[in-house]
């Protein structure tokens, strides 16, 4: 895990093959899904020649999530077409519970040519989005559609369960929202 943080020193340093190298070895490590993607969004950031310093500055920031927010806008308007962008902005709308706004941001991308990992967050992102939008039909979809990119026992488990919430909120939920 320390080799993220390493990475980061050296790309700030300016030293993207260096970094590059420990970003690999993170994914090749395979040690969590979250050390996974934090790695696999960086090695898309270096190769991202457009945008490698402002993104640098999104990963390397500890400013809160509004502000990186704003940052990812500013980079979305300078590239609209970045995938890992839109990727990123679909993130953090997620953690600002705007599922609406995720759901568009996410839903206009599609990653499974860049990266299998980040197509099953993806979509396991927009069946989050959809559970919160009470689509859960749709959600359950998107849940059951992220297995064809990541199909390791943790995510089967983790999908299994959101299914089963999804039709336990189809069957009682209406129960939840009643005036």
């Amino acid at each position: 895990p320390l080799f993220i943080t390493i990475g980061d020193a050296y790309w700030t340093r300016d030293n993207k093959p260096k970094a590059r190298e420990l970003y690999t070895r993170v994914r090749l490590a395979d040690l969590s899904v979250g050390l996974n993607e934090s790695a696999a969004l960086r090695l898309a950031a270096l190769e991202d020649t457009r945008q490698s310093d402002g993104l640098r500055f999104y990963f390397m920031s500890d400013a809160n999530d509004t502000v990186r927010a704003q940052l990812l806008g500013l980079l979305g308007k300078g590239n609209p077409d970045s995938w890992l962008v839109r990727y990123l902005q679909g993130r953090v709308l997620v953690r600002f519970n705007r599922f609406q706004e995720s759901l568009d941001v996410l839903t206009s991308v599609g990653l499974a040519g860049h990266d299998s990992l980040l197509e099953a967050l993806r979509l396991r992102m927009i069946g989050y989005d959809l559970f919160h939008l009470k689509r859960f039909q749709d959600a359950k979809i998107a849940f059951w559609n992220s297995l064809n990119y990541l199909s390791a026992e943790v995510a089967v488990n983790e999908v299994n369960e959101w299914v089963e919430r999804c039709e336990w909120m189809e069957r009682f939920g209406i129960l939840l929202f009643k005036p």
